[in-house]
């Protein structure tokens, strides 16, 4: 920072060089961790800088769908920062991130929390829903990216947690309780069993009031036909 000051390059340069700061600070906090000693004011120093960093980033040149963290790895040549994603069926994945289904039962648990990334498996890929507002049959987006919802807690399941899960109550079962927080535009992504990561430059968030919505865009299946086998919910 002194010697961007120093060569008058500190009005130009503000947000790179606090940026390289933070990542210093951090650097230096890591190794006096490893010493089992960390300073109170470099801590302190640390928590004023990140604060700064944020300010900054609701510049509306820094502003990103997901936040700083994709554009802070572009500016330092970083890999590509990646969300924690889980694949969930249809309808259910449209449940959780329109915030009907806030748990989610797994047989497993996470020790993860915050924003998660929810997809939609392949299958099934012909399951419709009905649109009371255009009183239309529309399909349920297969073998995508549908929204981030904020994964709260993860705890046994509770025969209370029945209403909420949209679900029966399971033995041994974990519930995921989260929280909705934004539809995504739907682009193609293969899905697996288990918490997987995707980058952030692949997700960008839509809402409901927007003209960029989740149904605006064809379904990433392709055309599925309504017929007497597919299965049509209110």
């Amino acid at each position: 920072m002194a010697w961007a000051v120093a060569h008058g390059t500190r009005s130009d340069s503000n947000e790179y060089v606090d940026l390289a700061e933070i990542l210093f600070r951090l650097l230096l906090t890591g190794i006096h961790a490893l010493h089992g000693k960390v300073a109170p004011s470099l801590s302190n120093s640390v928590s004023s800088a990140c604060r700064q960093r944020s300010a900054i980033c609701r510049l509306e040149k820094y502003q990103h769908p997901i936040g700083c963290r994709a554009q802070t790895a572009a500016l330092f040549k970083l890999d590509a920062v990646d969300m924690k994603t889980l694949s969930v069926k249809q309808p259910w994945a449209d449940a959780l991130v329109d915030g009907e289904k806030t748990i989610e039962v797994r047989s497993r648990s996470t020790p993860h929390r915050g924003p998660l990334l929810i997809c939609a498996c392949a299958a099934p890929k012909n399951v419709f829903w009905h649109d009371h507002v255009d009183h239309v049959n529309r399909v349920f987006y297969a073998g995508c990216i549908i929204g981030i919802v904020d994964l709260l807690d993860c705890r046994p399941m509770k025969k209370s947690d029945e209403y909420a899960a949209l679900c029966d109550y399971q033995l041994g079962a974990f519930a995921w309780v989260t929280k909705p927080i934004s539809f995504c535009r739907p682009e193609p992504i293969l899905g697996k069993l288990h918490l997987f990561e995707v980058p952030d430059d692949m997700i960008v968030r839509v809402g409901n009031d927007e003209d960029d919505w989740t149904y605006s865009y064809p379904p990433p299946q392709g055309e599925i036909k309504l017929t007497q086998r597919c299965r049509v919910l209110e």
